[in-house]
């Protein structure tokens, strides 16, 4: 499904219930859980075939799967991160390889939950994922198979956790807050070296938003220019829709 809401391709249904974690291009990360253990698979879109060499059996929950490109060598890698922390990568494209252990994350990262915004971000060779308190953020570099704790912007929402996501908004990691019940703001990580976070937008939201996600989905609005306004003010021409969730 596209950003517009249309059905883009079909795949024959697989038993079990399935829950999409992570995507990246043409490739889906999805997930089935038991209860006692889950089943972890990566698929190509384009074909419709999976790219794992079996469907892998983890036991217990995965907090979080997802695949990524490494920046420096270009490898494509599949990253699992249990309940306990342990953390393991795979590399696709070659027959022998395997799972192996890499440094566990800090314990401050929050746990996945496929009904809030709690989800990892695949960026420029790393994955992006909120911290417990979701204010911070934490990123694994797939190239050296690392943790970095990246402070998140001046602290300021309302309501719950849930108020926060992740999004990558045209190549640039962006973080959504409700900072009053009508109006969220946009913040943009410029500068991953220094963490430097830009206000890039404060946008007007529904009173009942459970939470606000980005994406990156161009709208033609009158004579708008290609790049969008680095602004706070409210005149400025939409370019992104915003994916509201109402509370239940």
């Amino acid at each position: 499904m596209d950003a517009d809401g249309a059905v883009v391709q079909r795949f024959p249904p697989r038993e079990g219930n399935w829950t999409l974690r992570a995507s990246l291009d043409d490739l889906a990360c999805i997930s089935s859980d038991s209860g006692r253990c889950t089943t972890l698979l990566v698929m190509d879109l384009s074909t419709g075939k999976a790219l794992l060499p079996t469907e892998d059996v983890v036991a217990g929950v995965l907090m979080y799967a997802s695949c990524g490109r490494a920046a420096r060598t270009s490898s494509l890698k599949v990253f699992r991160l249990d309940a306990q922390l342990i953390c393991k990568v795979l590399a696709l494209g070659n027959g022998a390889s395997r799972w192996r252990q890499v440094q566990s994350p800090p314990p401050m990262v929050s746990h996945w939950n496929k009904i809030t915004s709690s989800s990892v971000v695949t960026l420029n060779g790393a994955l992006y994922f909120m911290s417990q308190d979701h204010y911070d953020v934490l990123s694994f570099d797939l190239d050296n198979e690392t943790w970095k704790v990246i402070p998140g912007p001046p602290a300021g929402i309302v309501g719950t956790k849930k108020s926060i996501s992740l999004a990558d908004l045209n190549g640039t990691l962006c973080m959504a807050r409700k900072v009053h019940p009508l109006v969220a703001d946009i913040w943009l990580l410029t500068d991953t070296d220094s963490n430097s976070w830009i206000k890039a937008y404060s946008i007007p939201v529904d009173l009942f938003a459970d939470f606000v996600v980005p994406l990156r989905r161009h709208v033609s609005v009158g004579n708008c220019s290609s790049t969008p306004p680095m602004t706070t003010d409210q005149s400025y021409c939409y370019k992104y829709t915003i994916l509201v969730r109402a509370n239940a």
